[in-house]
C-alpha cells in the first residue's frame, strides 16, 4: 500500500530515499537493544547501515550531529 502511494504522489522509492540521504551525508544507526528484542541479526538489515549501537553509543553519536532522528 504504501509503495503504491508513493508511486501515486511521485514520490522516490525507499532505496532512492536511503541512496540520497547517504550522499549527503546521513548515517544509520541500529538499536543492538532492539536487534536483539525482535530477534533479528546484524546481516537482516541493509549494508546502508554504518553503525549497530546501543543507546550509549547512539546518544554519544547523536550529540555530535547537527541534526538527528530517533525512528522507533
Amino acid at each position: 500500500m504504501m509503495k503504491r502511494l508513493m508511486r501515486e504522489e511521485r514520490m522516490p522509492s525507499l532505496p532512492e530515499m536511503i541512496a540520497q540521504a547517504k550522499a549527503l551525508g546521513v548515517r544509520l544507526v541500529a538499536c543492538t537493544t532492539t536487534i536483539g528484542l525482535m530477534g533479528l541479526k546484524e546481516e537482516d538489515f541493509i549494508p546502508e547501515v554504518d553503525l549497530f549501537a546501543g543507546a550509549a553509543t547512539y546518544l554519544g553519536e547523536a550529540r555530535r550531529a547537527r541534526v538527528n532522528l530517533f525512528i522507533s
